[in-house]
């Protein structure tokens, strides 16, 4: 009987802490709202075999593959767990710092801004298969809401809890 009361006042416990906003959630609007004020793109997680992510920049404008730098969302959240399959959208506040050239059998030779101009003579002189990608350093970013975890259904759909952030 008293095992039994533990594992409720543990689960209880637990339910609790999972109803505890450790970061809010931004609206699209508001991530539309940052994205005006430059500096700002709207990304997700992209299975590819190249860049981990894909960004918009502003309303419009094709999506393309990054490498994102820094503080980027996975670093912080439980990288894994649902947060790289699930269908979660951040705003990520940063600047493109420079470009990742990818070529051969997974080479990479990363230019950043005092470079470019190198990368862009090589890319013009390489002949074969390669793939050139720009690099954000992330300063900021936010998770836009609703918040998808594919795997809890008592969770809020409008924050993160401490059981996001946990490895």
């Amino acid at each position: 009987m008293k095992k039994m009361k533990y594992l409720c006042l543990l689960i209880g416990f637990c339910l609790l802490l999972e109803r505890i906003p450790i970061k809010r959630g931004i609206t699209m609007e508001e991530a539309n709202e940052k994205l005006n004020l430059g500096n700002a793109y709207i990304c997700w997680y992209a299975e590819t075999d190249g860049p981990l992510w894909a960004v918009y920049n502003q309303k419009g404008t094709p999506k393309q593959l990054v490498y994102l730098e820094g503080n980027e969302p996975i670093d912080h959240i439980n990288g894994s767990s649902f947060f790289y399959f699930a269908k979660n959208t951040f705003l990520i506040q940063g600047k493109m710092n420079g470009k990742r050239l990818v070529w051969g059998e997974g080479n990479i030779q990363d230019y950043y801004d005092e470079d470019i101009e190198i990368c862009n003579r090589l890319i013009q002189s390489i002949e074969g298969n390669y793939e050139c990608h720009d690099i954000i350093v992330v300063e900021k970013w936010d998770i836009i809401t609703p918040i998808d975890r594919e795997v809890s259904f008592l969770a809020s759909r409008n924050y993160l809890n401490i059981f996001d952030f946990i490895k």
